[in-house]
Parts: structure tokens; C-alpha cells; sequence
């Protein structure tokens, strides 16, 4: 081989190299509709493929921003992760009785995706509700936890005050901040009454180091932009 030759085979080992991240963690997740997500997370930057090639977010944990893309409309979202609830009239509302809920340690160590957990029955006012299993290991994964930690604080800040939702419901969202201490929520499981039960969600694959290209959180170019706000008006119609 010349020495033309090896500058350029080194040209091109330094472009493959530069293209791809090689610290980023993979954590698969089956949603409600049983498809499979994935969450791709490198440093602050993260990308949420939904399922569907047409749908996912990107989100920005530094700048506190997420990115909704929709291929099919060449649409994107901008959302600040810190947002404001949607306003509600407020005779809308209904007063509600208070809720007596607390979480139930079982004996488990069920194993799910290859981590162990700790398994807990959500009750409110006697009935339950929902199962959860809890890791601890999987907590100290710093990139998924921040992640886990953001989506939390996303959601939070949305949450209309007062608004009436079933007993389970504000149990949930009662004892969210108890459940954060437990560890990452590897499964949740809502009981449906007369339905049976169903998996809200749950974790099926985590991985590290796993080499992804360097464009993966990059946004299209050529997409028109709305604001959250615009979304919801546009939903309203």
C-alpha cells in the first residue's frame, strides 16, 4: 500500500470515527400498545424513536428543550421541559374527597432486563391500583436517570391543579416523589377492574456504550416549526 493510499484509508478511519458516539446508552421499552420504544441517550442528548419512522422526539436536557417530529407532516414541535399547565376554566372543576394511598412492599426479586427489582402495590382507599417493580442498579445509569428525572419534571409542570381524575389517578400522582426514591420504574401494571390489567409500561433491553451515529439527535432541516401552544390550539379544532 502506498503512502497515498494509507493517508487516505486514515482519512477515512478518522471520518468513521468522528461520525459515531461511542458512550451512548440504549434502553428498549415496551409501551401500552405493546410496541417497542427505544431511548437513545448520549450525554445531555436524547432521542426517543416511538415505534413508528415517522414519529420521534429529540430532547436537549441542557437547553431544556424537546423536539416533536413528524415526518409525515414535516412538522416540529418545540416544547421547553419546563411548561405551564393547560388552562382550564375553573368551573370546570368539581371538588373531590381526599384519597388515603400508600405503597405496599412485596417480597419479590423479579428479574427484567436482566436487572433486579423490588416489587410494589399501589392502594387507594383499600383498592388496588397499579404494580410497580423498582431497580436500583438501573438507577445508576447517570444518563437514563437524568433522562428519567427530566421527563418527570416535564410532566410535573404540566399538571393541572384541581382538575378531578380518578382515585387511582391522584394516587399516582400523589406518591410520585416516594417513588422516584425507590429507583427506576422497570414495569408498571394498572389494574382495570372487571378488564383485567394491563403493562403501562416495561423495560426489555438496557445497553452501554453502545456506538450510534453522530447525527442521531439532529433535527431535519427544510420542517416547519410551531410552538406547543400552536399544537394545542390546532388539537382544540
Amino acid at each position: 500500500m502506498t503512502k497515498l493510499q494509507n493517508l487516505i484509508m486514515i482519512g477515512v478511519s478518522s471520518v468513521s470515527i468522528c461520525n459515531a458516539s461511542l458512550a451512548a446508552t440504549q434502553v428498549e421499552r415496551r409501551n401500552i400498545e405493546a410496541k417497542i420504544e427505544t431511548i437513545i441517550i448520549d450525554g445531555s442528548m436524547v432521542r426517543l424513536n416511538t415505534g413508528d419512522p415517522n414519529h420521534y422526539n429529540v430532547i436537549d436536557m441542557d437547553k431544556g428543550k424537546m423536539y416533536i417530529v413528524d415526518a409525515s407532516k414535516r412538522q416540529i414541535v418545540k416544547m421547553d421541559i419546563i411548561g405551564k399547565p393547560p388552562q382550564i376554566p375553573r368551573r370546570n372543576f368539581r371538588a373531590q374527597k381526599p384519597i388515603k394511598a400508600k405503597l405496599v412492599k412485596k417480597r419479590s426479586n423479579r428479574l427484567i432486563a436482566g436487572y433486579s427489582t423490588t416489587k410494589y402495590v399501589l392502594k387507594v382507599d383499600g383498592r388496588t391500583c397499579s404494580k410497580y417493580y423498582f431497580s436500583k442498579k438501573v438507577e445508576k445509569i447517570t444518563d437514563f436517570k437524568r433522562y428519567i428525572d427530566t421527563m418527570f419534571k416535564m410532566e410535573n409542570s404540566r399538571k393541572a391543579q384541581g382538575m378531578p381524575m380518578p382515585p387511582c389517578i391522584r394516587g399516582h400522582n400523589k406518591l410520585k416523589g416516594q417513588m422516584k426514591a425507590l429507583g427506576i420504574s422497570m414495569k408498571m401494571k394498572i389494574m382495570m377492574g372487571t378488564m383485567g390489567s394491563r403493562v403501562l409500561h416495561e423495560i426489555v433491553n438496557v445497553k452501554t456504550n453502545v456506538t450510534v451515529p453522530a447525527n442521531i439527535f439532529d433535527l431535519p432541516r427544510g420542517y416547519r416549526i410551531i410552538s406547543e401552544q400552536q399544537m394545542r390550539q390546532r388539537r382544540r379544532y
